[in-house]
């Protein structure tokens, strides 16, 4: 009897005081304004309840993180859907406690939009055709990603594409209205995979600049049939793919090459892949870093080159003269003068680059030049080749001598003319002198008969031993001689 007293004591105590915790529990609520509405919809919220709150947290659009601590919160909606709105509060007081709310809302977008994918599947390579039926305040404009790779293909209303990979691909559509309202759908697509066996042995350049670019890819057909329409796109981050040509008809085993035109948007190593067919290949480039060229710079080693050129030109010049060997450098100062021409014009236009790059060859030739004619050589001259380049010389030589001999010809002659008269007349001396003597030896014996012999009868001493003409030969021949 005394158990079942205290029992029932317990049991009354205990349902006093679950009452007691039912009675305090408060109560919270979220109160909106408007309800429901077209986005772009700014609605307000706030708290309702029967107990003092603090410490609000509220999430306004599902993404499970705090868009407001305040009591009353707001948000702008820009796309319509179902949403949650989740409240959490703390009580005042000494028995303070973290109370919940939540209400649903309801949105409509400004835009309505129906899109469809004709066919949804097929095998690769697979063309589809979108179908975009949007209502809104006009115009309207579309905007279509076929691939899920952030960039826009198409702006056409009705686009069509075509899939070459197999797969699980999702079209989207960016529908946007007059006064800037958005509205985006998705359709999926499935594409069933074919292999076509087709490769990519090579391409080139791998090394590129910035801006658009072209890469040629060859492409094998390494299946047993032919294999029609193959075209390429390039995919990657910071590759723009532009245009493809194509290849109408590849046979089993044979070769050809396709021409993708891509804009390069950034610098260093570039990671991609080209899609040819049904197939992906790897691919990457190394795009070289923007250099910025200073004009003035470029412009004094113009003028600084164009002065070196100058002077090695007129140290060809004299070289030349000299009777070096440098003909064939003539060809090489003609080249680096086109170059630094086009040079000057490069940087009138502020084609900085180009003009950097024939400096740089015109500084190399340059060089070359300067070196080549230093180690020039003379020319070795044969002895035909010095009588013809000195010709004119000879000549004038032997016409010099040829009047010397002629001079010394008359001389002789003049001298063997007197030499004979001054013979002729000294024989007629001689002659004279013998007849005077003879006469007067015939005086002298008729006027002394018998008179003894003088010495000068046995011994004329005035007469000489030769005969004066015959000296006067001698001395003519002597001096012929």
């Amino acid at each position: 009897m005394n158990n079942l007293r205290v029992f029932l004591t317990v049991f009354i105590i205990f349902i006093l005081t679950a009452m007691s915790y039912a009675a305090a529990a408060p109560t919270v609520t979220i109160s909106t304004s408007p309800e429901r509405g077209t986005v772009p919809l700014e609605i307000l919220f706030s708290a309702v309840s029967d107990v003092p709150l603090t410490d609000y947290a509220w999430d306004l659009n599902n993404d499970g993180e705090v868009d407001s601590t305040e009591p009353t919160a707001s948000m702008t909606y820009i796309k319509g859907g179902s949403y949650t709105i989740l409240l959490q509060a703390t009580t005042e007081g000494n028995e303070s406690e973290t109370v919940e709310a939540t209400k649903n809302i309801s949105l409509t977008d400004a835009i309505t939009i129906s899109l469809t994918a004709n066919p949804f599947s097929g095998t690769a390579p697979l063309t589809v055709q979108f179908t975009a039926a949007a209502a809104g305040q006009e115009p309207l404009t579309y905007a279509w990603d076929f691939t899920s790779d952030g960039t826009y293909d198409s702006t056409q209303q009705n686009p069509t594409t075509t899939y070459d990979l197999a797969g699980a691909h999702q079209a989207t559509v960016k529908v946007t209205d007059a006064v800037g309202n958005v509205v985006e759908k998705s359709v999926a697509v499935t594409v069933t995979s074919f292999e076509s066996k087709v490769n990519v042995t090579s391409y080139f350049p791998t090394t590129l600049p910035k801006g658009e670019q072209q890469v040629t890819f060859i492409i094998t057909n390494d299946g047993d049939q032919t294999l029609r329409d193959i075209t390429a796109k390039v995919i990657g981050k910071g590759i723009q793919h532009l245009s493809s040509s194509s290849i109408g008809s590849l046979k089993a085993h044979d070769q050809d090459s396709l021409t993708i035109k891509i804009n390069i948007l950034e610098t260093g190593t570039i990671s991609g892949i080209v899609k040819v067919a049904d197939k992906s290949f790897p691919i990457e480039f190394t795009v070289a870093r923007e250099i910025i060229y200073n004009k003035e710079e470029i412009q004094q080693q113009y003028i600084l080159l164009k002065k070196q050129l100058d002077e090695q030109e007129q140290v060809y010049s004299e070289r030349k003269s000299e009777g070096y060997l440098v003909e064939e450098i003539f060809d090489s100062i003609k080249e680096t003068k086109r170059q630094l021409q086009d040079a000057q014009q490069q940087i009138l236009t502020n084609s900085l680059a180009p003009a950097k790059v024939n400096l740089d060859v015109a500084a190399s030739s340059i060089e070359d030049i300067t070196k080549g004619l230093s180690a020039a050589k003379k020319e070795k001259v044969t002895a035909l080749q010095w009588i013809k380049e000195n010709a004119v010389a000879i000549a004038a030589i032997i016409a010099s001598l040829g009047a010397i001999s002629g001079f010394i010809v008359k001389l002789h002659h003049s001298a063997k003319k007197v030499t004979e008269t001054v013979g002729v007349h000294a024989k007629k001396v001689g002659e004279n002198m013998k007849e005077h003597l003879g006469k007067k030896k015939t005086i002298v014996d008729a006027k002394q008969p018998g008179a003894k012999e003088t010495k000068s009868d046995q011994q004329p001493a005035s007469i000489p031993d030769e005969e004066p003409s015959e000296k006067a030969d001698k001395l003519g021949e002597e001096k012929e001689n």
